[in-house]
């Protein structure tokens, strides 16, 4: 395994193990706070985490023909808040999380789907291409993306919920991304962790960032990764937006979802198109 590759297998493990670190512990109180995303609470995306991981497992054991139509950071630059198919797997995401009942299931089911894809990850040679969300890339660029995501939403989800900060190397990787995007570097005196927030458009940029960036700006958020808790305009008749418990008390005790046995949780199975990736709402 090239060394380069490896290291961001490494990385990737890192970044998982922080997340399952935030939810092990976590009542059933913690699991409707809020993240930095719009649409969901802690247990909705971490549905959505979940969803990534079993892509990632499918595609690292899944080999494709090159060569390469995009790498690590041409990857993202259709990633912007509003992408068509968003909403539609923010919706998903929300009832197929509450479809578990306690959100326990959910956790084993993210460590177990996590850990494998890690697995699969170290286990690959790391050469050669795969395919995902309509692109083909190299194996060690496709690691990279993973990365990015989950270096992302462990911020999202952490908005209310305590955890450590991860590695620099974490958030440098994301970095790489924005700085590739604008073809610039960014402000020297800005953290990794806050270039992530405001790259993404989780925190806005500032006066001084803007005199700063000048032109550039407009440009801001670099990507995106879910429509942002700051930036959303939260509708009151999209009830999905809501948490679980607050839905069910303002639609009358109705439930969102179909009832299902929990014992047998959903699996995470979202539509995917070039255009609308599983893993942007």
């Amino acid at each position: 395994m090239a060394s380069a590759y490896a290291a961001r297998v490494d990385l990737l493990d890192a970044v998982y193990t922080a997340v399952t670190l935030v939810v092990t512990d976590l009542d059933d109180d913690g699991f409707t706070r809020r993240t930095r995303t719009a649409a969901w609470d802690v247990r909705a995306l971490l549905f959505h985490q979940l969803c990534d991981a079993q892509r990632a497992l499918i595609v690292l054991t899944t080999d494709a023909p090159g060569p390469a139509d995009t790498d690590r950071v041409s990857y993202w630059a259709a990633w912007s808040p509003g992408t068509p198919g968003a909403d539609a797997h923010a919706r998903y995401a929300t009832r197929a999380a509450a479809a578990y009942g306690r959100p326990t299931s959910l956790v084993q089911q993210w460590r177990d789907t996590a850990s494998a894809a890690v697995r699969a990850a170290s286990n690959h040679a790391g050469q050669g291409f795969v395919t995902t969300q309509g692109h083909v890339l190299e194996v060690g660029d496709f690691a990279h993306t993973l990365v990015v995501e989950a270096v992302v939403h462990h911020l999202d989800l952490t908005l209310e919920v305590p955890s450590p900060p991860l590695p620099p190397e974490a958030y440098a990787a994301v970095v790489e991304v924005l700085t590739g995007l604008l073809d610039a570097d960014l402000p020297a005196g800005w953290t990794g962790r806050e270039a992530v927030l405001k790259g993404t458009g989780r925190d806005p940029l500032d006066a001084a960032d803007r005199a700063a960036f000048g032109d550039r700006a407009a440009r801001f958020p670099l990507f995106g990764l879910g429509q942002p808790r700051s930036r959303a305009k939260i509708r009151s008749r999209e009830p999905w937006l809501i948490s679980g418990r607050r839905a069910s008390a303002r639609r009358g005790r109705r439930r969102a979802v179909v009832t299902r046995d929990t014992s047998t949780p959903p699996t995470a199975q979202p539509t995917s198109t070039r255009h609308a990736p599983t893993t942007l709402p």
